[in-house]
């Protein structure tokens, strides 16, 4: 053809220049010759392991495969830019001609070259940032000649749930033309920007290995930035160091190699000091075909005017960046002022040029210093920016404020923004915390820096200079807080974080980091744990961080706060001053600090603040003041202007992505009247100017303009000065002061009067505050410092009154009263509070008559009271009974009317945690927040907050609703104020919640992030919902008679019709138990319950009879409760005066009341009381005996304490202790009855009886024989148990649920071997005792399905190390292909276990949708602190009726504070090994045990199934408490093997345990699919004492009453070899195969014809009764090995089955030996003899079943006939009958017949024919209209299984004879499982077991197998060898099984017998080879069989790796 094809290349091939590399890949070049610019950079980022001798000195390469079918390739790269040491990342860059990304896979290798060439490769991880794809893939193995496989090179597949996906990048050629001048070339660091239509690159460095920017070079790079669109101008800068650093650029050509889009950017000029004008920072505009009109530079001129102020100068290095329309000017120095040598002078300006490309309208500046130098604090007072050349360009940008690290908010860097626009107010703020990790050396002294980027550009490159809260900053462990403000950049994508690496020990481990944005209500988390250091990892200085999950709270708004302070003489203050602002409905902001680094609130300073708070809508007041500290306090306020944005409102998102409006080439950039009008615009923005600015389409204010509140005060805060109030509240005014009359609230005076009790010490010294709240807000918190009426203020009986002065509160809801618990006498009894309202002329009385003490009452100091009537007080005071009169009467209606909170502070368990501050709490609901709380009474804990310990307070608050989040804190005093607080629980019974809130933080100045006060936030899946409790008024007559008062603990239950409370005391501390319960005394307590309905039908009320004088007479009880939706309530009387006492009466202290009276009360509309008696159906009082038999074993009887609980229709009669029996001194001793009786409410008939013993005395186990209770009308039930008692008998059970015999409701045992409605972990086992009827759950249910389910079976297995394991609550998704196909989120819940322990396998089972097949699924958990972190090995998820098994490797942490920080993953199938089994069916199998004496057993039970498609393995049964006992059926869903029609089961146990004998009397076995229900009778016991003592037994299957197999007797021959030795002395066992199933196992023990069985030439005979087994197909012969002469040479065994005198032959001519032969001694024969001829008259039955087409019209009414034609003969005709009971033939449907003939032998063709019925009508129609569509017709020979398949797919004519049939012929032939089986051929397997290389790892057990195939199983084959140690640490073992060819391998099962002295065994995998055909198939297992570790299991089940 003689083409000529050039490869350019135009580069070096050398290690010292360009990017290094000696090897390239050359592309075909254009006619331009360019070729050379097609490379396509990739980062390959390779990490050797941390493991000794990992690294490697070899040349390593890798070649990546990908592309559209994955299968193009990189071809070999050698990575000669890496180092490749021990636990080193080195980052290689790579450049190929395409892009392959996603790769389907790598190989890596290495030239072996070297002197330690061995190489142990972690991972490897590829990012193309042409195509955003991150893919990891993972090695963790050696590429070594001397290790493992002994391979040096790997093929890698990708972990696809590791890929993340990044921003595209674009790929660039920039090539940069040096001038061809004298000096041209430069060495200092060259760096450019790109600006395009779509937004700018970052500042990108230009590098490598060359000399580059030589006089008159050309430099070419390749450049990945992010896409930019079309670019219309570039910077370029030098950093100005080297030697000779000035450089004279020509150009710079840039090429998109995407496109092939060229641009080119002219200079021309100077970037040095010394030359041009002496600027290093140029910008250009772009050139090219695109465009029309390059953009013009244009010069800026800007004037800094420095303010006057004392120390307002800088001498540190000042830079401005100005921002406009296009863009940006970047970072200038402002290094050479135009008027001053001087710069920066106090009252100096100073004017600088800056040359830029056209801006267009100018926007803002950015302007800032470095800080260095000696004074380098800075107080700016504007900036002028005008364009040269423009007269009216002029733009202010006003300042006015301090830059500087010691003085205003610390910013060294503002953003300015157009005079007329809030300073404050136009930049967002960004809440960063940096967070460096607890390694050793961790933290860093070099210059940290961040820079944020968002989607609607980024915030510049940020030092992180002036940290929050800490002194040294990025100190080991320590968390860094930073405020930074920049420009809104949008929704956050990624951040940039890294150092310059400067200082000694500049490596820096970066834990975290978290960004708040108030603005947008989000908070990101990026999650680092990673070095930073050129010693460490990959040695990067600088990294680039994606999220890892993202808050989303409520979004708050900026507020600018100017405070000014008056002019007076000593207006200042040193105070802290606070502020709280209000909008309408009383929503209000939280209160602020106002507190900045400058010395705040001088004589006639202004000071500016900005706070970030909720959105309060307009503003109607504020309240301003302060805390009173410090030497000048007293502070004169002027005035307070609060300036804000009105309410944002929603635009529609326009299809825009431009970031800056793009230039077009039309525009003209010197168009003077644009930048006119632009400017006039911007000073009066309207409403719809703004709608048209507003192209980005987010939330957008209604105009640019602010809203400014101005609040003029004009009053001191002082407690010297004018009223003496330090806290104001201010409503908004004119500039005169006057009050706006629109939006805002009147003030209003108040009058407090505080009563304190007339009981002994009620005074206090402590410092009283109190906050009123109305409908329009609050008054703040308020101190009662100055009473009018008393110097002494709050002592016994006295009223004090103070005023405040407050925004109009409305009406009046609530007061909270609280001490601070200062001085000597804290302690406070307060009577009352009244307020007046002076304005509106009302009195509120809030009635308290409660100790504020943290040692009396509750505790509490502090109190939420509620307004009630002034009759109530006056009623009160008027009788005047006691101290506490009004709270009495009004005590349940407050109780209703308030919350009460149960707040558990948990401290952490670690050293130091404790602390001794005052620790406080705020509890924010969604109404309201509850203020703050201290927590002084601890309910558990004398010593609060100890570490470890968890302790409880109480707290009541009004209308707080559900809690939101809370703010936990301490004030830092005491010696040791340091705190690390684990967790906060909180309970609120009346709202049926309890929150759980993690922390896991210190509190503590010097630890964390310093702080002392924490936010924290309810985890939503940990919230538990019960049933919400109502609060019952307890009315308590002790009676008037002598000794009737106790001291004793009184507790009540309440029982309704459906709902009984739990057991709760009346008095909370043992000081009010002494001062409650005496004689003739009236009690009265408010407590909360479940609510029990409007009925109460019974009380019981009882003591614990403890204490001096515990016996008490009790007159009655009243129980009072509001009613629902009215105002009123209802109160029963229950009457009882008796005495609860051990020695009087009939010994009772616990008695049940019922009500003999109930009144209802409602209140009429004029107020008053409307009594009225309502009528109910009481319950009687009933006596019931209970006699209690103790059985008759060797020390049955007990000493302890018995107590039960009778369980009826009604109720329970609670728990009564059998003390007196009515029979013996002595009770429950062996063999004896006891009396007893009690009286109860009637409880109906009792069905459940619950019954324990306490464990004291000599010998506490006790044998329970049988309980029966005999009621008042002389009924008997019988309650069996027949179990210990005893903690070491039996199950260690000491409490049992017992039964009444006949009962049939539920008894809690139907749950599930494999399953259970909910997913608990089977390795935990449900305790039986049911709870209160309240029953708690948690936020993470299991969702309601509606639709069907399937059942799946989760294993979960735990990292070993001793952190890995977790307690939170951990949830898994399942996805199959389509969206819809999905579980939900379902979780994994532990029953009796609390956590996930390190190294554990826990297995659950739940109930889902069906997703098809598994494609992915979702693992996490929602623990949030770092203790909660958990490792997870791997996954494994099995379906069983789809026979689906996945295992899904992970190896991965999920925590916050490891790894990537996520705390859930998704993890895909492709990445994991999926096995596919057959499908089992789901059964439901029912266990009857007999109704018979000690009927019930604890002996491990097994069962196995049988069917005609063979047999289920042996099943394990958990006894699960209380299975398999007398008189009980067990109901146990199954997933059972395919084998149906069943025909029997073999079931047993092991003999074992404490009662060795079960009666069983039959077992039912329920099909879920098809319903079918197979029957297995027993009717006796399974046991070695009792009938014909087996312990195993088989029952054959009934189905309708009919059995399915009859007992038959085996003759068994067997008959022993004629050679030399042949003969043994071993026990000789067989098992004997056929249609119906296998024998169990055989012992050949008593041979007929010989006492020495089994000698040479001998033939043995044996008879074995059994259930048949039908056609036999194979028997599998042993022996155990054991005597003097083992080894035996069998030549055959005979079988006859006597029942149809038919005889089986099975050669077998072999040892079985260990020491000839193939060394086996076990051998599986196959039957040879065949088949008996069958006579001619020999009836065979034939499976017909016949599908008919689902076509229009192809069904029939009529009949259908068949004719089978054999081989031996035809059979008669079979007719298949349609009636009016029986219709078939249907369109669509299968309908199946039975036919029983003679043996036609094999089956060729059929007939097939269609005639009417003679029953009925006759068809109408012709032709298609009464033919029949038939589909196919399947033939099953029933004696063999074989199936015949004779397709038709065609009409069957109506007609008459044989003429109008059709004849079939049979396509294809089934054999039959019998038939495939005696054809099986034996065959050699080679099993390789590999032990783990691990510490213990080897065992000394015996180990067997046994391998399952599409043809059977191999039988339990045992693993060993002679005179070798088997299954040692890292040991690999080979061992040759024969046994008939077992088809494709399912599965194996490998187990040990637990012996020998390290009997645990952790086997890495199992490879089985069928050595006929070669094939190998893998078995990964890497599990332990240990009792003690994983899941304690001695054997696995493993499936096989997919090919």
């Amino acid at each position: 053809m003689g083409t000529t094809y050039e490869f350019p290349c135009k580069r070096w091939l050398a290690k010292n220049e360009d990017d290094g590399k000696i090897t390239r890949e050359l592309y075909c070049g254009d006619k331009a010759g360019k070729g050379s610019e097609k490379g396509i950079p990739y980062e390959v980022r390779i990490t050797t392991s941390d493991k000794r001798g990992a690294g490697t000195d070899a040349r390593v390469y890798i070649v990546m495969h990908g592309g559209k079918k994955g299968e193009e390739t990189s071809g070999k790269i050698w990575l000669d830019d890496g180092k490749f040491e021990r636990g080193r990342t080195d980052v290689c860059s790579v450049e190929i001609g395409t892009i392959l990304s996603p790769l389907s896979r790598i190989d890596i290798g290495h030239d072996n070259a070297g002197v330690g060439a061995g190489w142990h490769l972690e991972k490897v991880v590829i990012d193309c940032p042409a195509a955003g794809i991150e893919q990891t893939f993972l090695c963790n193995d050696w590429l070594a000649d001397d290790e493992g496989d002994k391979r040096i090179e790997r093929t890698l597949t990708e972990n696809k749930s590791m890929r993340k996906t990044k921003k595209q990048k674009e790929v660039w050629n920039v090539t940069v033309c040096t001038s061809d001048v004298p000096s041209a070339g430069t060495d200092a660091n060259v760096l450019f920007c790109l600006y395009g239509d779509q937004g700018k690159s970052d500042e990108i460095r230009l590098e490598n290995k060359s000399d580059n920017f030589e006089r008159g070079q050309q430099d070419s790079f390749k450049i990945e930035m992010v896409p930019v669109g079309k670019p219309y101008k570039m910077r370029v800068w030098h950093d100005n160091k080297g030697m000779a650093a000035g450089w004279h650029l020509e150009k710079i050509d840039i090429q998109r190699v995407s496109s092939k889009k060229s641009f080119t950017f002219p200079c021309n000029r100077w970037l040095a000091k010394s030359e041009d004008d002496g600027e290093i920072v140029r910008e250009m505009p772009a050139t090219g075909d695109s465009i029309k009109k390059p953009l013009p530079l244009v010069k800026y001129k800007v004037s800094v005017h420095t303010a006057d102020k004392f120390g307002a100068g800088t001498d540190a290095n000042v830079f401005c960046n100005i921002f406009g329309e296009l863009g940006d000017t970047g970072q200038r120095p402002l290094s050479k002022s135009a008027t001053n040598k001087n710069k920066f002078e106090r009252k100096n300006v100073d004017e600088f040029i800056v040359e830029a490309v056209s801006l267009r309208a100018l926007k803002k500046i950015r302007i800032g210093h470095d800080g260095t130098g000696a004074g380098a604090g800075w107080m700016l007072d504007k900036v002028v920016v005008q364009q040269e050349g423009k007269q009216d360009s002029e733009v202010v940008f006003p300042c006015k404020r301090w830059l500087d690290r010691d003085e205003d908010d610390g910013q060294i860097v503002r953003e300015l923004v157009p005079e007329g626009n809030s300073q404050l107010l136009s930049t967002t703020s960004y809440h960063v915390s940096v967070k460096t990790g607890d390694e050793r050396s961790a933290g860093t002294d070099a210059n940290v820096h961040i820079k944020l980027f968002g989607e609607d550009g980024d915030s510049g490159l940020i030092p992180l200079k002036q940290s929050e809260n800490t002194k040294n900053k990025f100190e080991r462990g320590r968390t860094d807080k930073f405020t930074l403000e920049a420009v809104d950049i949008g929704k956050l994508e990624y951040i940039k974080i890294g150092h310059d690496g400067s200082g000694p020990g500049a490596g820096w481990f970066l834990d975290s980091i978290e960004v708040d944005i108030p603005s947008r209500g989000l908070t990101y988390m990026f999650a680092a744990h990673r070095w930073l250091a050129e010693d460490e990892e990959d040695g990067e200085l600088e990294v680039e961080l994606y999220p890892t999950e993202s808050k989303k709270s409520k979004a708050r708004i900026p507020y600018e706060i100017t405070v000014t302070t008056g002019g007076c003489s000593g207006a200042g203050t040193d105070a802290n001053v606070v502020l709280r602002i209000y909008g309408e409905d009383g929503a209000k902001t939280e209160e602020f600090n106002l507190r900045n680094r400058t010395d705040n609130f001088e004589k006639n300073s202004v000071d500016k603040f900005k706070i970030e708070a909720e959105d309060v809508g307009p503003i109607s007041k504020i309240r301003i003041g302060h805390d009173g500290t410090g030497r000048f306090a007293g502070w004169f306020l002027d005035r307070v202007q609060i300036e804000r944005f009105p309410p944002k409102r929603r635009l529609k998102r326009r299809k825009s992505r431009s970031k800056t409006r793009p230039p077009s080439d039309e525009d003209d950039d010197s168009d003077n009247n644009r930048s006119k009008r632009r400017r006039s615009k911007s000073k009066s923005r309207t409403r719809s100017d703004e709608d048209e600015k507003s192209d980005d389409g987010k939330e957008v204010d209604e105009s640019q303009e602010t809203t400014k509140y101005l609040f003029v005060c004009n009053r001191w805060l002082a407690r010297s000065e004018d009223d003496g109030q330090i806290v104001r509240e201010l409503v908004p005014t004119d500039e005169s002061g006057n009050v706006l009359k629109k939006n805002s609230l009147k003030m209003c005076d108040y009058v407090v009067h505080t009563y304190t009790g007339d009981v002994f010490q009620a005074g206090t010294d402590a410092n009283v505050f109190v906050n009123i709240y109305g409908e329009k807000g609050d008054t703040g918190e308020r101190r009662l410092k100055d009473s009018e009426t008393n110097t002494n203020k709050f002592e016994r009986n006295q009223e004090d009154i103070f005023k405040m002065e407050a925004g109009d509160l409305g009406g009046m809801k609530k007061l909270k009263i609280r001490h601070d618990n200062s001085g000597p006498g804290a302690n406070w009894f307060l009577d009352r509070v009244e307020v007046e309202d002076k304005m509106h002329n009302r009195r509120y009385y809030f009635p308290c008559q409660r100790w504020l003490a943290t040692g009396k009452d509750d505790g509490q100091i502090s109190r939420d009271l509620i307004p009630v009537e002034k009759e109530v007080i006056q009623r009160s005071l008027s009788r005047r009974r006691s101290s506490t009169s009004v709270r009495e009467e009004i005590a349940l209606e407050a109780k209703a009317s308030m919350e009460t909170y149960h707040v558990f502070v948990t401290t952490a368990d670690v050293r130091g945690a404790g602390t001794d501050a005052n620790v406080y709490i705020v509890l924010y609901g969604e109404n309201d927040d509850t203020g703050q709380h201290f927590l002084k009474a601890s309910k558990t804990n004398r010593d609060k907050f100890e570490r470890g310990k968890t302790d409880e307070f109480i707290i009541e608050a009004v209308d707080i609703g559900q809690i939101q989040k809370i703010k936990i804190g301490h004030d830092n005093k005491g010696g040791f104020a340091g705190w690390k607080l684990d967790k906060v629980e909180i309970d609120a019974p009346s709202l049926g919640k309890r929150w759980y809130f993690p922390c896991g933080r210190w509190l503590d100045k010097g630890e964390d992030d310093g702080q002392i006060e924490r936010i924290l936030h309810p985890v939503e899946t940990r919230t538990e919902e019960y049933q919400k409790h109502v609060p019952y008024e307890f009315t308590v007559h002790t009676s008037d008679v002598s000794g009737a008062g106790t001291d004793s603990d009184v507790f009540v239950t309440l029982y309704g019709q459906e709902v009984v409370t739990g057991q709760k005391s009346l008095c909370q501390t043992k000081k009010q138990r002494k001062e409650c319960f005496e004689r003739n005394q009236v009690d009265k307590f408010v407590i909360e319950l479940e609510d029990v309905g409007e009925t109460i039908e019974k009380l019981r009320i009882g003591h614990d009879n403890a204490g001096f004088g515990a016996a008490w007479h009790l007159n009655k009880v009243e129980v009072r409760r509001l009613l629902e939706n009215s105002k009123g309530s209802r109160t029963y009387v229950f009457p009882c005066n008796r005495w609860l006492s051990r020695k009087e009466d009939d010994g009772e202290i616990i008695r049940e009341l019922v009500p003999a009276q109930i009144t209802e009360e409602k209140v009429r509309k004029d107020g008053s009381m409307k009594k009225k008696e309502v009528k109910q159906d009481t319950l009687t009082m009933k006596k019931y005996a209970a006699h209690v038999y103790t059985g008759d074993v060797f020390r049955a009887g007990t000493d302890a304490n018995v107590f039960c609980t009778l369980f009826g229709e009604n109720g329970d009669s609670g728990e009564r202790q059998l003390r007196n029996s009515e029979t013996y001194t002595d009770k429950f001793e062996r063999g004896h009855c006891d009396k007893f009786s009690f009286e109860a409410a009637d409880l109906g008939k009792p069905f459940k009886l619950k019954i324990r013993h306490d464990n004291t005395g000599f010998s506490a186990a006790w044998f329970l024989d049988r309980v029966e209770v005999i009621d008042h009308d002389g009924e008997k039930y019988v309650f069996h148990c027949e179990r210990w008692l005893g903690k070491n008998k039996d199950d260690g059970k000491l409490e049992r649920s017992l039964y009444a015999k006949g009962y049939e409701g539920d008894m809690s045992s139907s749950s599930t071997l494999h399953r259970s409605k909910s997913s608990g972990s089977l390795k935990s086992v449900r305790s039986d005792s049911p709870g209160p009827l309240t029953r708690r759950k948690s936020m993470l249910e299991m969702p309601e399905f509606t639709g069907p389910t399937i059942p799946y079976t989760i294993r979960v297995i735990t990292g070993k190390e001793a952190d890995m394991g977790t307690d939170a609550n951990i949830y898994i998704i399942i996805s199959g292909p389509k969206k819809k196909h999905t579980t939900g989120r379902l979780p994994l819940q532990m029953v009796s276990k609390t956590k996930l322990e390190p190294g554990s396998i826990e297995t659950f089972s739940l109930e889902a949708p069906d997703v098809t097949e598994i494609k992915k699924i979702e693992i996490g958990h929602d623990g949030v602190t770092p203790q909660e972190g958990w490792f997870l090995e791997e996954i494994e998820v099995d379906m069983p009726t789809l026979g689906k098994h996945v295992c899904f490797p992970c190896k991965r942490w999920l925590s916050k504070d490891k790894d990537d920080g996520h705390i859930s993953r998704i993890l895909v199938s492709e990445d994991g090994q999926s096995a596919n089994y057959k499908p089992k069916i789901p059964y439901e199998v029912t266990f009857f045990t007999g109704d018979v004496q000690n009927a019930g057993t604890d002996s491990v039970i097994t069962l196995t199934v049988f069917g005609t498609n063979g047999s289920t393995p042996e099943m394990t049964l958990d006894k699960n408490e209380e299975r398999f006992e007398r008189g009980k059926e067990d109901l146990i869903k199954m997933e059972l093997d395919d084998i149906a029609p069943l025909k029997k089961i073999r079931i047993g146990h092991n003999g074992k345990g404490t009662r060795p004998d079960w009666y069983l009397d039959k077992v039912h076995l329920r099909n879920m699919e098809t319903g079918d229900l197979t029957v297995f009778k027993c009717e006796d016991w399974l046991s070695k004492t009792h009938s014909d003592k087996k312990i195993v037994r088989e029952l054959p299957a009934f189905v309708k009453g009919k059995a399915q197999i009859q007992n038959v007797n085996y003759k068994v021959t067997v008959k022993t070899s004629d050679i030399r030795g042949c003969g043994t002395d071993a026990n000789v066992c067989l098992v004997i195969f056929g249609e119906n199933g296998s024998s169990e196992e055989l012992k050949l023990k008593e041979s007929q014809t010989h006492r020495d069985k089994f000698e040479r030439n001998q033939t043995d005979i044996f008879s074995y009764s059994m259930l048949s087994l039908g056609e036999l197909i194979k028997i599998r012969i042993w022996h155990d090995n054991k005597g003097l002469k083992a080894g035996w040479h069998l030549e055959y065994v005979e079988i006859v089955d006597e029942s149809k005198a038919q005889t089986y032959m099975f050669h077998c001519n072999r040892w079985l030996a260990r020491d000839e032969d193939d060394k086996q001694i076990m051998r599986e024969l196959t039957c040879v003899s065949p088949n008996t001829p069958r006579d001619d008259k020999e009836k065979i039955t034939y499976e017909i079943s016949v599908t008919t087409t689902d076509k229009r019209d192809a069904g029939t009414t009529q009949n259908a006939w068949l004719i089978l034609e054999g081989d031996l003969r035809s059979s008669r005709e079979f007719i298949m009958e349609n009636s009016a009971k029986r219709k078939v033939l249907r369109k669509g449907d299968t309908d199946t017949f039975k036919f029983s003939t003679r043996n036609v032998g094999i089956i060729d063709s059929i007939l097939l024919g269609h005639r009417e019925r003679s029953d009925g009508p006759k068809p109408k129609g012709t032709g298609r209209e009464v033919d029949w569509h038939c589909h196919e017709v399947v033939v099953m020979d029933t004696s063999l299984g074989t199936k015949y398949n004779f397709p038709c797919k065609g009409w069957v004519p109506l007609g008459f004879g044989k003429d109008s049939a059709m004849r079939l012929n049979c396509k294809k032939v089934d054999e039959g499982k019998m038939a495939t089986t005696r054809n099986l051929a034996p065959v050699q397997y080679e099993v390789v077991v590999v032990t783990a290389n691990e510490k213990g790892a080897g065992t000394d057990a015996n180990v067997c197998i046994i391998i399952y195939g599409s043809n059977g199983d191999s039988g339990k084959q045992p693993l060993k060898q002679r005179f070798r140690d088997l299954f040692e640490k890292g040991q690999t073992d080979k061992f040759t099984l024969e046994v008939l060819d077992l088809g494709d391998l399912q599965k194996i099962h490998i187990e040990h017998d637990n012996k020998g002295f390290n009997a645990g065994w952790l086997c890495d995998h199992v490879t089985i080879t069928n050595l006929a055909t070669g094939k190998q198939t893998l078995f990964p297992c890497g599990k332990w069989l240990d009792k003690s570790k994983g899941d304690g299991e001695l054997f696995k089940e493993l499936y096989p790796v997919a090919e």
